[in-house]
């Protein structure tokens, strides 16, 4: 079992490889490969502890593994790989600080009913925050993106939703139609 201590003396080449390498395994839909890469670690040192880039990020983000599971579903239309990834620990719920897995899939234009519902079941959400203050919803908003607009709203996400922006001493709370309006983006 590689240990955290051995992890955080790896260079940033050997995790970001290491990184690429189980991105490729999980969007492969190899799940015995995947398995047998994830056998030597612990679950909280590779995705949970701040160890990667200059300890500030985990090794391996939760969220974006997930996503590469969602890469897979759509090839092969069976939920295999992220039934596994959840069953080893992971969470549909899981944020990097700027999206979770349902956020990610949306914004890089996954649009597949099926794979939506199944992660809104796994208690991802179109309403979580990031660093920023934004959540998918105002993204879209902001950048005109109409289509997935209407497919976050079909799936029943708040559209009322806030923002929570913090500017010199205020809080800025906008709306999705707020910030559309408001938006220099052509739809």
């Amino acid at each position: 079992m590689i240990n955290l201590e051995y992890i955080k003396k790896m260079s940033f080449e050997e995790k970001d490889s290491l990184q690429k390498e189980l991105w490729h395994l999980i969007s492969s839909n190899n799940i015995k490969e995947t398995r047998n890469f994830l056998k030597d670690f612990k679950l909280e040192d590779i995705f949970y502890e701040n160890s990667f880039d200059f300890e500030e990020e985990p090794m391996f983000n939760s969220a974006l593994s997930l996503y590469q599971a969602c890469l897979a579903y759509e090839k092969t239309k069976n939920f295999d790989m992220l039934n596994f990834l959840l069953s080893y620990g992971l969470k549909a719920s899981d944020s990097d600080g700027e999206n979770n897995v349902l956020q990610y899939y949306i914004k890089f234009g996954g649009s597949d009913v099926n794979l939506i519902g199944f992660l809104l079941d796994k208690k991802a959400s179109f309403e979580s925050l990031g660093k920023d203050g934004w959540s998918i919803i105002h993204n879209c908003a902001n950048y005109q993106k109409t289509q997935a607009l209407a497919l976050i709203a079909k799936f029943g996400a708040n559209m009322e939703a806030r923002t929570d922006v913090k500017y010199k001493n205020e809080n800025i709370k906008q709306t999705p139609l707020m910030i559309a309006a408001a938006s220099k983006e052509q739809p």
